[in-house]
């Protein structure tokens, strides 16, 4: 869990850049709000802002730079460099009190942090609230128990906003809430619905055998999506963090055209590349997944804008879909 800082980026049109967080936290902020809570990662930090109001098709987009930045943030499961033994059977939906005290001391200074940098939102992703077996706990009182952190947060912070990053497994074997749509709907149970919303990671959707643009499509109309992490994954597995397009070009296509067609960007959210280096690549190289991303990005946003939509809509009211499968295969090879 993690408070995110709202970056300044420069005004482009619907276009991407990078740009470096830096978080100055000094020792003695640290100290005043404990710093055996903390985790800190030296890490590339990539995002981009998709912005409306002006020419869509015709305004080119800025290169930017990458740099890395050293980010702090309370955890519920670690302690220094190892697991809190609080945080091992999950935090929020731990059968142990105890567990689920320390899980809300940390989750309140998560807002803590977030006011000191004057940011309103708050990520989390709860990687432990399931089970490695399904008798461990008690489903109905553990879903109970997420929403009663929801509402104790909501309440804590009055000025905060919650996005769910959701992942159907690991480290848990399976999770409670799985999906975009399990969350969501835990997110009318709470106090303020309107401040839960979600940050969909392409990866996390189709570790649970979904689409990712569906799953934005599905938060887009809700005006539920406040960010989106997107990257690749190979199959059902663990979390690769892949390059975005690297496995399935056509399903990256179809992550950008939800967002640009439907103005993701209109109210300053940020597009972030949540990718890995390959443990193969050699250590001066190995900033290449960030920069292939963005140029992936960048092409396929161009895809988006050239497709001929009029013979798109002709297509689909015509019923002739393997005509409308040839026409994107056609103009993702560049025909």
């Amino acid at each position: 869990m993690a408070p995110t800082a709202k970056m300044a980026m420069p005004s482009i049109a619907a276009a991407m850049t990078f740009s470096s967080v830096s978080i100055d936290v000094t020792d003695r902020v640290l100290l005043e709000i404990g710093l055996g809570a903390f985790n800190s990662m030296t890490m590339m930090w990539c995002a981009t802002r998709m912005i409306p109001g002006t020419s869509r098709r015709t305004r080119p987009a800025p290169c930017g730079v990458c740099s890395t930045t050293t980010v702090w943030w309370p955890s519920l499961w670690r302690r220094g460099s190892g697991r809190h033994p609080l945080g091992k059977d999950g935090s929020i939906t731990a059968n142990s009190p105890e567990a689920r005290r320390h899980a809300a001391d940390r989750s309140k200074r998560a807002i803590d942090i977030a006011r000191l940098l004057g940011t309103h939102y708050i990520v989390l992703w709860p990687a432990r609230e399931g089970t490695y077996l399904r008798e461990a706990k008690d489903p109905v009182a553990s879903v109970g128990r997420i929403v009663e952190w929801l509402n104790m947060m909501l309440e804590y912070g009055p000025e905060i906003r919650i996005m769910g990053e959701i992942k159907p497994n690991e480290p848990m074997d399976q999770s409670y809430v799985s999906t975009v749509g399990h969350w969501l709907g835990l997110a009318q149970l709470t106090i303020d619905p309107a401040r839960v919303g979600a940050l969909i990671e392409s990866a996390h959707s189709i570790l649970a055998g979904l689409d990712p643009s569906d799953d934005m499509a599905y938060a887009l109309y809700q005006n539920k999506l406040w960010s989106v992490h997107l990257n690749d994954q190979n199959g059902l597995k663990f979390d690769e963090d892949k390059a975005f397009g690297a496995v399935d070009l056509r399903r990256a296509f179809n992550q950008v055209w939800v967002l640009e067609r439907h103005d993701y960007g209109r109210n300053g959210e940020f597009v972030g590349l949540d990718v890995k280096a390959l443990r193969t690549q050699p250590k001066e190289l190995s900033t290449k997944h960030l920069s292939n991303s963005k140029t992936i990005f960048l092409r396929l946003l161009e895809l988006v804008r050239s497709l001929d939509v009029v013979q798109v809509e002709a297509l689909r009211a015509a019923g002739d879909y393997k005509e409308l499968d040839l026409l994107i295969m056609q103009h993702l090879l560049g025909g």
